[in-house]
């Protein structure tokens, strides 16, 4: 309920919480994060009023609902508050940081004992306790101020948060720091860029992955939104579909072959600038409709042509064995604590051949260049069944034991 949770309190001052990453401020991007925690309210403490409000009215779009007050410090007032989640606005902060202190079931102060070495150079600023570097960060009651301050309250270690994030199949070591300086702006950038990727890729990603890096640092720092991407993208999706089914197969392959690209730019903009939407989880219902009509145009162009009179048979195998797919990965979703193709070695290096959208993609493409696009799409139906086959086998392997414990 929300008025079971703390009073969100950012400590903030002009120019260092106005230090953008990715195209956001430090203090726009906790705003945002505590929209995406269900916060409605946030007060802002500030001896640099006017500065602040220049840079945060009017509201952006990504933290739509959120009342954000700024205030001077000798205006504050915490006597009818029970209890406070302090945020300095000079931070970068991963939000799982800030939701495990939200589930902090006692008063504790974010600390950092061993932080990964990539971003030490970028907490030499931080204040350190012995136990680990302060962030700063904290859920308390007010009468407990004057322990923060002091670096007395009790930790909650960023080192312990759970890294694992199923979605992404990889591990996210959750991190802070403080306000980068112009020097060390490139290896911040590098720290969230890297948040952001997903894990356990297929080959075509693992090509395509430093391209979408490139576009996203220009992309970043413009107001482009995720779900505009998205929508960018289904364009040239149909697009391509259109050129499939005419028989302009190398003018479809290009618009198709930068999908590649365009559909992994949604998910990263909107990690890196914490620009999630609910909507965004129906990006993958709209992969699935552009996917299957590349399938179904291609297979109207094959039997039509007559390069592949059973191009229908083999299209049904495609749609079939992606649904048993999806079915399988649902389950073992729901058993597991990570991704069946991130659950075991075999699993990772299975992902990086098994049949997907881009790897079909570049098995017609190289079909086309030996002028036998009818027969590699012909394959890819079968490599789609043999995929299928591995993950309906896996889920049961990894499945069953869990079923039949006692």
């Amino acid at each position: 309920m929300e008025s079971a949770r703390p009073q969100a309190v950012i400590f903030a001052e002009a120019p260092k919480a106005l230090t953008q990453v990715c195209g956001v401020s430090l203090l726009e991007r906790l705003l945002r994060i505590l929209r995406r925690l269900d916060f409605r309210q946030a007060t802002i403490v500030s001896s640099t009023p006017d500065r602040l409000r220049n840079a945060l009215e009017p509201p952006t779009w990504a933290r739509r609902g959120l009342e954000a007050q700024i205030v001077l410090p000798n205006e504050i007032n915490f006597r009818a508050v029970k209890r406070l989640l302090i945020l300095p606005g000079d931070f970068y902060y991963d939000p799982r940081l800030i939701g495990a202190l939200l589930n902090s079931p006692r008063s504790a102060q974010l600390i950092d004992s061993a932080p990964p070495s990539s971003i030490r150079p970028l907490l030499v600023d931080c204040r350190s306790n012995g136990s680990g570097w302060l962030s700063g960060a904290a859920v308390l009651a007010p009468s407990e101020l004057e322990s923060l301050a002091k670096g007395e309250l009790g930790a909650l270690d960023a080192a312990n948060v759970p890294a694992y994030v199923r979605g992404m199949r990889r591990h996210v070591r959750p991190v802070f720091f403080p306000a980068p300086t112009a020097e060390r702006q490139s290896l911040a950038k590098r720290i969230v860029f890297d948040s952001a990727q997903k894990g356990t890729l297929d080959i075509p990603a693992i090509l395509q992955s430093p391209v979408e890096d490139w576009v996203l640092h220009g992309l970043c720092r413009t107001t482009i939104t995720p779900n505009q991407i998205t929508l960018f993208g289904f364009v040239v999706a149909m697009g391509a579909a259109a050129l499939f089914a005419t028989g302009h197969l190398w003018w479809g392959m290009i618009p198709a072959l930068a999908i590649g690209v365009i559909d992994g730019l949604d998910g990263k903009q909107a990690r890196v600038k914490v620009e999630t939407t609910p909507s965004g989880h129906w990006e993958h219902c709209l992969d699935f409709v552009f996917e299957m009509s590349w399938w179904s145009a291609l297979a109207w162009w094959f039997q039509r042509s007559g390069q592949l009179p059973s191009a229908w048979g083999y299209w049904g195998l495609i749609v079939g064995s992606e649904l048993v797919d999806l079915l399988a990965k649902l389950v073992a979703h729901q058993r597991l604590n990570c991704a069946l193709d991130d659950y075991a070695p075999f699993d990772r290096a299975f992902r990086l051949i098994a049949a997907r959208r881009d790897v079909y993609l570049w098995t017609i493409a190289v079909g086309l260049l030996f002028g036998a696009a009818a027969q590699a799409y012909a394959f890819c139906a079968w490599w789609g069944v043999f995929r299928s086959v591995v993950h309906v086998v896996r889920t049961l392997m990894v499945v069953r034991p869990r079923i039949v414990k006692p």
